[in-house]
């Protein structure tokens, strides 16, 4: 943009947040300066000022509105999301029916049943055990953000064993082969 006022702003915002962070830097610096003469002075007070300086950790959970009930622990909003994602693809009539996405997924699985000589084999990949899913949750990465499915890893992590426990809708998902 070539707007005087814009360019003002721009500038106004970069010296702001350079001084933002020399105060920050400063701030950072006394602290460490307390902490250090602590150590020498008093382990008490040394300690005490760790625990401040902290940064404490939170349990509070996004919160999730489905169908007009609000879900704030992992369980319920594991629930949450099997609801969600069993609605998706049911041929009710509802707003989050996507018949194009049915349609694929039909086409989809057709093709493997297609490609596999038995019905009565597994499908290619063979069967998903408790182990697997175990370890493909821990294996996520915190604190990003969700896709459009609006599924946040913290949700999947926190989400304990209704999340990884199977369920009988899920026929194909082996429980007994786990030696975790």
């Amino acid at each position: 943009m070539s707007h005087e006022s814009y360019k003002h702003y721009k500038k106004a915002n970069y010296e702001f947040r350079n001084v933002q962070h020399a105060a920050y830097e400063q701030y950072i610096q006394k602290c460490y300066d307390d902490i250090n003469e602590a150590a020498e002075c008093d382990i008490r007070l040394f300690w005490k000022l760790i625990k401040r300086y902290k940064p404490s950790a939170s349990r509070i959970y996004p919160e999730i509105i489905h169908n007009g009930d609000t879900s704030n622990n992992p369980e319920s909003i594991a629930y949450a999301f099997m609801d969600y994602f069993s609605n998706l693809c049911t041929t009710d009539n509802t707003e989050t029916f996507d018949t194009s996405k049915k349609l694929f997924n039909d086409s989809a699985y057709s093709e493997i049943l297609k490609t596999c000589c038995n019905s009565t084999e597994n499908l290619p990949g063979g069967v998903i055990n408790e182990c697997e899913v175990r370890d493909i949750v821990k294996s996520l990465m915190h604190k990003k953000a969700s896709g459009h499915d609006k599924i946040q890893n913290e949700h999947l992590i926190y989400g304990g064993e209704a999340v990884i426990h199977p369920t009988p809708e899920r026929r194909e998902f082996d429980s007994s082969a786990c030696r975790c």
